[in-house]
């Protein structure tokens, strides 16, 4: 399933509430399982499958979810 640009928009803007750092969002590129999100101030690899959580119930995912991927940015 292709993911919709606003979802990239919107997991970067939950995971900026623990991570302020994260900048905006530029661009994509597919790896597999996951999902390169190129920002203003650096990437982050994001799995598919939570991009489709956000799509699909963004309530599913949990806050120590986001706390953990936004702890990985720029790594």
């Amino acid at each position: 399933m292709p993911v919709p640009v606003f979802v990239y928009h919107e997991i970067l803007i939950r995971m900026q509430n623990f991570n302020p750092q994260i900048g905006d969002y530029l661009s994509a590129s597919a790896h597999g399982d996951a999902v390169s999100l190129q920002t203003t101030t650096g990437s982050l690899s994001v799995p598919v499958a939570l991009l489709q959580s956000q799509f699909r119930d963004p309530s599913a995912i949990d806050d120590e979810e986001l706390r953990t991927l936004a702890g990985n940015f720029g790594l």
